[in-house]
């Protein structure tokens, strides 16, 4: 899906923190340290990022929404343990640490636009009104 004008001002490359974090989930993957619960979507798309593609505005959301609900208290616990666990590589292979503050910064400037576009939209409703 193109890329909408309120998000063009956005950069959507990952940064080299996320693209470290893909290429050594991705090379644990390999390894078979990745369980059976990974999705093979996840592994495409974490191979496309960490290849340079920029992320989609929908896959960023996803994103921020996956970190939220796995950075908790167990599963951090468990990712800190033991950093060949599927918990760890999943951890990784959605961009790891440093996916969870550019996902969060991500969806902040989309908010912001979204934002600004409806307010946009209003005031000229109002003004044509």
């Amino acid at each position: 899906m193109p890329v909408p004008p309120r998000y063009r001002s956005i950069n959507f490359s990952p940064p080299q923190g996320v693209v470290e974090a893909l290429r050594r989930g991705l090379a644990l993957h390999e390894q078979g340290y990745s369980g059976d619960g990974l999705q093979p979507t996840t592994v495409a798309w974490a191979t496309r990022m960490a290849n340079g593609e920029d992320i989609s505005f929908e896959k960023a959301r996803t994103m921020n929404a996956w970190f939220a609900r796995h950075d908790n208290p167990v599963e951090r616990r468990a990712r800190e343990r033991d950093k060949t666990s599927p918990a760890y590589v999943a951890w990784l292979l959605w961009g790891g640490d440093a996916g969870v503050a550019w996902s969060s910064k991500l969806v902040r400037q989309m908010d912001a636009a979204d934002n600004e576009d409806l307010t946009a939209r209003a005031r000229a409703s109002r003004s044509t009104g």
